[in-house]
């Protein structure tokens, strides 16, 4: 069998593993929890707040982009890259492994100057919104979690600090590839290639501070309404949950929900916020309901990005 083949074989088999945790944790909820509980507060939400939550996914994919952008020397049209967002938003949902980043790197590509220096982008935005990220468990771990979470406050601390020190750790990496890669000859020739590449678009960012401060600030804006989205879907359903707790709790339960164990975090959601909305007073129902609303503008975001894929490869169109 070649690497190909292997690799082919490889991914399908991983696919087919998240399959099966999807599977067995959705049939562990609706063995305990009638699904009927959900369906019916799902009828009773007001009728605005599907349109709402996909209004503020979408910012959120804009933003993004917007922290995308700020980052590269001679900055491309934030539009453009934001429609590559939401391919990219579509990618992750709709290929059975995931994709969603790789499918931003190549429709980045042709506005940010190649592919090392799209996929360079990309991974600074990261850093930097792990660092932030960290910030928030921090302040989970701190104040919210405790008396109500106890059992995840140990997981928030590590967490946080994983978060923080891969990021300064990578940030290095990335920032002296080329003495990185050649130190570290035991890495695969695709690895080392991939931090080389990228090596010089980061020497560039390191000398533009602003660009930094100001991605930073992007993704503070992108959290706090990622949070937001969160605090007005527990407020709909009658959860009314202080935003300052939100800005912990939630940055939290997406550890869980990034964890490629299941296409689209299917059956991850429910077990997460069912377990993490209980202590918060709210039965069963409720909790599926506030993750189903959630995840609605993960999929109607989708959905839109898959429009705008679909537009752009027929006759006339363009892909990139």
């Amino acid at each position: 069998m070649s690497a190909r083949e292997g690799g082919r074989w490889r991914k399908r088999l991983f696919g087919a593993a998240r399959l099966v945790v999807a599977a067995v944790l959705l049939v562990w909820v609706f063995s305990r929890v009638d699904p009927g509980e959900a369906w019916a507060e799902l009828l009773a939400a007001p009728r605005w707040i599907w349109p709402a939550v996909l209004g503020l996914f979408l910012l959120n994919s804009w933003l993004y982009a917007a922290r995308v952008v700020v980052l590269m020397p001679t900055p491309a049209p934030v539009m453009a890259v934001f429609r590559a967002v939401l391919v990219g938003n579509f990618a992750g949902i709709a290929l059975p492994t995931g994709g969603a980043e790789a499918a931003k790197v190549v429709t980045i590509a042709p506005h940010a100057g190649g592919a090392d220096r799209a996929l360079a982008f990309i991974v600074a935005t990261r850093l930097i919104e792990l660092v932030i990220w960290g910030g928030l468990v921090v302040w989970a771990a701190a104040a919210v979690l405790p008396g109500r979470l106890d059992v995840l406050v140990p997981f928030a601390w590590l967490s946080a600090l994983g978060f923080v020190v891969g990021a300064l750790a990578l940030t290095v990496v990335f920032r002296h590839g080329g003495v990185v890669a050649q130190r570290l000859a035991w890495l695969p020739p695709r690895l080392g290639a991939f931090i080389v590449g990228t090596s010089a678009p980061f020497a560039d960012m390191a000398r533009a501070p602003g660009k930094l401060a100001a991605s930073a600030g992007l993704t503070c804006l992108f959290a706090g309404t990622n949070c937001f989205t969160a605090w007005l879907i527990f407020a709909v359903y009658g959860e009314n949950i202080p935003y300052a707790e939100v800005l912990g709790l939630i940055p939290t339960l997406d550890i869980f929900l990034s964890l490629p164990l299941a296409p689209a975090s299917v059956g991850v959601r429910e077990v997460v916020f069912l377990n993490a909305l209980a202590p918060y007073g709210a039965d069963a129902g409720v909790a599926l309901a506030v993750g189903y609303t959630r995840m609605s503008g993960h999929f109607s975001r989708a959905a839109v990005g898959g429009l705008l894929f679909a537009l752009g490869r027929r006759p006339g169109g363009s892909d990139a």
